[in-house]
């Protein structure tokens, strides 16, 4: 978690709405820490800490950045089904109080279109926001997430540059993800949970159909949620528990050395797109809790812990 005035008016805000892009925020916003650093990145799961003043806080992360990325899905006008009233019509709305003061800012603002979203006309927003229309929308879909990714980063560097030396997440050790699998195989995996390669993991092992248990190897991948825990300043924590839950289904780990945890959630029988949420928990450190869709957590997760 950043402290204060860490941003120096260098950051990165993403906006988005938990009910209507959640899967597309969390896999954003680890692509974005991987190669700008967590510190200049602002997201409201990852950088409001129990007992802060949620609108102070906000408004704070937006005067620190240099640019506003908001996704926008099917849902981001917020429309209650059963009763018609949009939240976006709400003053208090905090996705329009966030666009609201970014525009009012000056800042450099991106609207996301996620899947097969649109950009709303300008008359079906407040006055406040309507000027969102005005910027260049990008878009991010997750069968093309790689590519677009890779298009959206290109805007924020107009804004944002790359720190010299890229903060990197700690090196795991290879993960032998099925017992016929090749040590080539199992080398590639821990390869792609630290972010060094470039393809999808479960389109690269196909390296391994030739040496037998390519099904299983890519079953274990997909139930498999690996990640490291460690605190404000990157030092990892061992012996923090851990909780996997979906629904009324919960799984537990600890962390052990280098702060490292891995579950394989297969016994909770996980569907496509089911709510996943991890908590971590350690002595003295506030609890720290991240979620998303499945399969989108086939990739290491990094928990920063806060006292």
């Amino acid at each position: 978690m950043q402290g204060e005035g860490e941003f120096a008016m260098e950051g990165i805000f993403l906006s988005y709405r938990r009910d209507d892009t959640p899967w597309c925020a969390g896999r954003l916003h680890d692509v974005l820490a991987r190669l700008f650093g967590p510190g200049l990145l602002f997201m409201d799961v990852e950088s409001i800490e129990g007992g802060d003043h949620f609108k102070a806080k906000i408004a704070k992360g937006i005067a620190d950045s240099k640019i506003v990325v908001v996704l926008i899905g099917r849902r981001w006008l917020g429309v209650d089904a059963a009763t018609g009233i949009r939240r976006i019509d709400d003053p208090e709305d905090f996705v329009r109080k966030e666009v609201t003061e970014a525009l009012y800012q000056g800042k450099a603002v991106v609207p996301v279109l996620v899947d097969d979203a649109t950009l709303p006309e300008r008359g079906e927003l407040p006055e406040s926001i309507s000027r969102i229309v005005d910027f260049q929308a990008e878009r991010l879909r997750y069968a093309e997430f790689e590519q677009d990714s890779r298009d959206l980063i290109a805007v924020v560097e107009r804004s944002v540059k790359r720190p010299r030396a890229p903060w990197r997440m700690p090196a795991l050790t290879p993960v032998r993800v099925a017992a016929t699998a090749s040590l080539c195989l199992s080398t590639m995996v821990a390869g792609y949970w630290a972010g060094s390669s470039g393809q999808s993991s479960l389109e690269e092992l196909g390296m391994a159909e030739r040496e037998g248990g390519y099904q299983q190897a890519r079953q274990d991948l997909l139930n498999l949620i690996h990640g490291v825990v460690v605190d404000e300043f990157k030092v990892p924590v061992v012996g923090a528990s851990i909780e996997v839950r979906l629904g009324n289904k919960v799984m537990t780990a600890t962390t052990v050395d280098g702060g490292e945890f891995k579950v394989n959630i297969a016994d909770l029988k996980p569907q496509l797109n089911d709510p996943i949420v991890v908590k971590a928990r350690a002595d003295s450190f506030k609890v720290y809790e991240t979620s998303f869709l499945y399969p989108d957590g086939i990739r290491r997760r990094t928990m920063v812990l806060t006292k």
